[in-house]
């Protein structure tokens, strides 16, 4: 029964938005146009600090860089940055872009070879000896962890003695 209720209720929400909004809530606009608004803040229960954490576990350490943050009905902070804040895209700067060429994936562990990563990648031990030989390894136990990145290239860490 309790599963049919909740089925029901559901799909009742999904067809009436104002029950949708009762039952799940709203989004509440805590800063609007760079100004907080103390209201919005007390009626979503939360402090400054509570906000203050949220805008930093959303990327933004400074108040004053935040033109809207809307606290969604899911608990997440949303934020959208003034423009002479927002970060300056390779876009934005007419720089072009190569595609990746393929997902990073970690080709050495722990001094051993991942030898399904390197052949989902296409590649290969010899390959990945040279490489590691050019940056100026001589075995592959020396290094802690190898990754292959998105470019093609071999991101390295070796063992550290201490």
């Amino acid at each position: 029964m309790w599963g049919g209720l909740t089925i029901l209720m559901g799909y009742v929400a999904l067809k009436a938005t104002w029950i949708r909004a009762i039952t799940e809530g709203r989004p509440a606009i805590l800063i609007r146009k760079g100004k907080l608004d103390t209201k919005a803040l007390t009626r979503a229960m939360l402090s400054l600090d509570d906000l203050n954490m949220m805008l930093r576990t959303a990327g933004t350490f400074e108040t004053s860089e935040v033109e809207y943050a809307i606290l969604e009905p899911n608990g997440q902070l949303s934020v959208l940055k003034k423009e002479e804040c927002k970060t300056v895209t390779r876009k934005d700067l007419n720089v072009s872009v190569q595609a990746a060429k393929n997902l990073p994936a970690v080709v050495i562990a722990t001094g051993r070879i991942m030898e399904k990563n390197l052949k989902t990648l296409g590649l290969n031990e010899v390959w990945l000896e040279k490489e590691v030989k050019k940056q100026g390894y001589k075995r592959i136990e020396d290094i802690f962890f190898a990754e292959v990145a998105s470019d093609g290239g071999l991101f390295i860490m070796p063992v550290v003695e201490e």
